[in-house]
């Protein structure tokens, strides 16, 4: 078995302050230790890598590292808030064959600029109008919270025209400087939210969230054929991908969650088949796996294919085989 993908957050640093950011407080690889991990990657042979940060622009070797993965033949997604980005610099990203993703939390200036402190609405559409134009837009991916979740099928309007291939909605996980509650979605609001995503909008949507499935069904509609989900791009089964795929921090830890607080080892002391070696041999994770392990209404809910987001769940109740408190089944 082979990760689902591998992300790697190559930075911690980033020029905006946005409601929900995880944060992230390490120091990064240098630039001969990350070329290093490119080359471990590209050996592991994942279907594809996801690079973002913080922002990923502001490493100055940002464009060896994305060349590095080319030249290796590996799938590779650059995730950016695109504040950064220009026609030059579009220009050498996309010729390196890389697709860029761009996190645009509303799809208008007020709601934008309130979750993304600092970002300027209207430059960061005409930068991604600008990688749309080149052919280089994979996706706006959009983290669907409170805020901003009456703008669903507008923001699905505004990925057309600028150009995406894709929207990607991601559920909220627990944000590092504000209170989570505060942001969460009611299970009304999910409900509403999934029925905007799940009907034909005219544009391939992927939901990172392992409920969104059961939900639909529950709501008794069905998916669009364009109407993905779990993980950022993965197809291989809905639920929580927890321990799937690799998560590697700017200090080169290795995660098998984005928001886990947890790590399997280090690149600067093993090489990453080594460590996914060891995470397919966890009897932590063996039991992550087992839908059995579950309590609450997780365990006793039909979908046992979903199994909650873990790393929320822990985040929230300090065990990892409970209830995920966000999901609005049974509620």
């Amino acid at each position: 078995m082979i990760p689902y993908y591998v992300n790697w957050a190559t930075t911690d640093r980033c020029n905006l302050s946005c409601l929900h950011c995880r944060g992230t407080e390490s120091e990064e690889l240098s630039t001969k230790e990350a070329l290093n991990l490119v080359e471990d990657i590209v050996g592991l042979n994942p279907p594809y890598v996801t690079l973002d940060g913080g922002e990923p622009l502001m490493r100055a070797d940002i464009l060896d590292l994305l060349a590095g993965f080319s030249e290796g033949g590996m799938t590779t997604y650059l995730i950016t808030n695109g504040t950064l980005l220009d026609e030059k610099l579009i220009g050498k990203i996309s010729d390196l064959g890389v697709k860029l993703m761009i996190s645009i939390d509303g799809a208008t200036k007020n709601t934008y600029e309130m979750i993304r402190i600092g970002a300027n609405f209207d430059q960061v559409l005409k930068n991604a109008r600008d990688c749309g134009d080149r052919g280089a837009l994979k996706a706006i991916s959009m983290v669907i919270m409170k805020p901003n979740f009456k703008e669903i099928l507008p923001m699905i309007e505004l990925a057309k025209e600028l150009g995406a291939e894709q929207v990607i909605f991601v559920g909220l996980k627990p944000p590092k400087e504000v209170n989570f509650e505060s942001l969460l979605l009611t299970p009304d609001q999910y409900r509403e939210s999934f029925s905007a995503i799940a009907h034909e909008n005219g544009i391939e949507t992927f939901v990172d969230e392992p409920f969104f499935k059961p939900v639909i069904e529950e709501l008794g509609l069905s998916r669009d054929e364009k109407c993905l989900e779990s993980g950022i791009l993965s197809n291989q089964g809905g639920g929580c991908i927890f321990g799937k795929y690799m998560f590697i921090e700017p200090d080169g830890e290795v995660k098998p969650c984005t928001f886990a607080p947890m790590s399997f080892g280090s690149v600067k002391d093993k090489r990453l088949n080594e460590i996914w070696n060891d995470m397919m041999s966890s009897d932590f994770l063996k039991k992550i796996w087992d839908p059995s392990t579950r309590k609450g209404r997780c365990g006793s809910c039909v979908h046992k294919e979903c199994m909650g987001c873990r790393s929320r769940t822990f985040a929230l109740t300090g065990d990892w085989f409970e209830t995920d408190p966000a999901c609005p089944l049974g509620r």
